[in-house]
């Protein structure tokens, strides 16, 4: 599945899933993890290990491609005659 958000041929997830990651799927593993019994503990460790890793992860990821997506949309608005700063001499 291709959003289109990196260019036409990187496929990366929507940003919605993302959102749905980090508020709910991550947030309801940690809340099972502590419904299960004491005597469950390894069961209860590795919910709340994915639970924090899903939140973690999708959070970080969530807010490296917004960046991205706001740095393309601020490069288009910028006029050809600009030069950015980081550019070679040459161009």
């Amino acid at each position: 599945m291709s959003c289109g958000c990196n260019g036409p041929d990187d496929p990366i997830k929507p940003q919605g899933i993302r959102i749905l990651d980090v508020w709910v799927i991550g947030p309801l593993m940690l809340y099972a993890s502590t419904l299960l019994p004491k005597e469950k503990d390894l069961t209860r460790f590795a919910l709340r290990s994915f639970g924090l890793g899903t939140i973690v992860y999708n959070a970080r990821n969530y807010m490296v491609i917004k960046e991205r997506q706001i740095n393309r949309l601020s490069a288009s608005r910028t006029s050809p005659n600009e030069r950015t700063p980081d550019a070679p001499e040459g161009l």
